[in-house]
């Protein structure tokens, strides 16, 4: 029923499920933008039985965490030839040397094979002077992982004396990946993309609601089912997961089950994409991040760091404070790029989003003021100030990942009944949910912030 007025409220003593009644569901959004946008985006689902058991249905969640097959490498050392000088001129006649690349640089997600094509563009050295190269070599022998024999098929200097005897193919040259294939040949060595894996942990959200209240409505007119309750308590338990999401760290000891406590704790955003400190994550698939320092968003500067990101879609779904979603607007009006806002519509809420274009990538930019408040967010020189951060997510590559119970069915938040073992005046319920999220191929998303000063 609907009630009007105080006097209404206090004369049916209803007060605590009439004004719950009056919620309004469009607030979910914004106590829980983040978590709303993910679940209604789609979820993936955790089967119910997990290899080898990690005790009651808490358990870690794999997913790949795939850095694509890396063909371009800057090479962080001189490529040096392990038995002689190398040869950049003999393209006729195959010329060979034997190169170490262990220091220079190492193959990601490709296997060194009978075949595979190294083109080398930078400089050689020979004597102390350095000349421009660009040469194709085909490696013809495996000795290990980094050692490899390699002979000439292209070079800019085959008709240059003495070209044949380089000390060394020199640090900040590149090396891009290709094959030169031999007609009639076996079939190469299979190049992998197996990884290692990326988890994290299930957590279990349950809250109760319809406790004590008989004492509350002090034997009068309450309404038992307290069905109005619920949209309160939904959105409390919507808001937590919200801010696990964000939040969750991963710790050293882990946060799964250990033995006497059969529940874990999920990694959020800060734990799994290292946002506290970006630069210790030395792995390829590292997420791309930039802390400016001003007081105002540089559009130029931003859309240069942004550019850093050379893996995955360009258009990204971003999250930051309403503090940053005014810096960043401004920022683009000011270079006259258009900023547009949006309102999508899903079944119970409609998320309202803002729509600038960076370069080549598009950001559809919601606010989500759970990050006025975050932990730090560095990037190895500078911090962000408060709310003055935002994290792009590759929409495909980051998701929600629900239990799918045996008992439960798919732990999606719902309510359930407590069923009254006593006699009692109230009912009670319960609202629970098992999940974690995963955001995998780092490399795809993009976090910035500004120092504020």
């Amino acid at each position: 029923m609907t009630m009007d007025t105080t006097y209404d409220l206090i004369t049916a003593d209803n007060i605590i499920p009439a004004i719950q009644n009056y919620y309004n569901w469009s607030e979910l959004y914004r106590q829980a933008p983040t978590f709303t946008t993910f679940n209604n985006l789609g979820m993936l689902q955790v089967e119910a039985t997990p290899t080898g058991g990690k005790g009651k249905g808490n358990y870690r969640v794999d997913f790949n965490k795939l850095t694509g097959m890396k063909t371009k490498y800057l090479l962080a050392a001189d490529i040096l030839d392990t038995a002689g000088d190398i040869d950049l001129k003999n393209c006729l006649t195959r010329g060979t040397s034997t190169i170490d690349t262990s220091t220079g640089f190492t193959l990601l997600n490709i296997t060194a094979r009978v075949g595979l094509g190294l083109r080398f563009v930078g400089t050689a050295t020979k004597g102390g002077t350095s000349v421009p190269i660009n040469a194709l070599f085909r490696i013809t022998v495996v000795t290990s992982a980094a050692n490899w024999t390699v002979e000439l098929l292209q070079s800019n200097l085959e008709d240059v004396g003495g070209a044949d005897a380089y000390d060394a193919i020199d640090a900040a040259s590149y090396c891009y990946i290709t094959d030169v294939a031999e007609f009639g040949g076996e079939a190469p060595t299979a190049d992998d993309m197996s990884t290692t894996q990326d988890y994290n942990y299930l957590q279990m959200y349950d809250v109760a609601y319809g406790k004590n209240m008989v004492a509350m409505s002090q034997n009068a007119k309450y309404n038992n089912a307290n069905s109005e309750n619920a949209l309160a308590v939904q959105t409390r338990l919507f808001n937590s997961i919200n801010t696990d999401i964000w939040f969750g760290l991963l710790n050293a000891a882990g946060n799964g089950p250990i033995s006497g406590g059969d529940y874990g704790t999920m990694g959020g955003m800060w734990g799994m994409l290292g946002l506290e400190d970006t630069s210790a994550n030395t792995d390829p698939s590292s997420i791309v991040a930039q802390v400016d320092t001003g007081t105002d968003i540089d559009f130029d500067t931003l859309e240069e760091a942004l550019s850093a990101r050379t893996y995955g879609s360009d258009n990204l779904l971003c999250f930051g404070s309403r503090k940053m979603s005014s810096k960043l607007a401004q920022a683009a009006r000011l270079v006259n790029e258009t900023v547009r806002t949006e309102t999508v519509k899903f079944p119970r809420c409609s998320i309202q989003k803002r729509i600038i274009h960076v370069g080549d990538v598009t950001l559809n930019f919601i606010s989500d003021d759970t990050l006025l408040n975050h932990p730090v967010f560095n990037d190895g020189t500078n911090t962000a100030g408060q709310g003055l951060m935002m994290v792009a997510f590759d929409a495909k590559k980051a998701g929600l990942f629900y239990h799918q119970n045996e008992k439960l069915g798919l732990m999606t938040p719902k309510t359930e009944p407590v069923l009254n073992s006593r006699n009692k005046r109230v009912d009670e319920y319960h609202m629970l949910s098992a999940l974690t999220c995963g955001v995998w191929d780092k490399a795809a998303h993009f976090a910035y912030g500004i120092t504020g000063s």
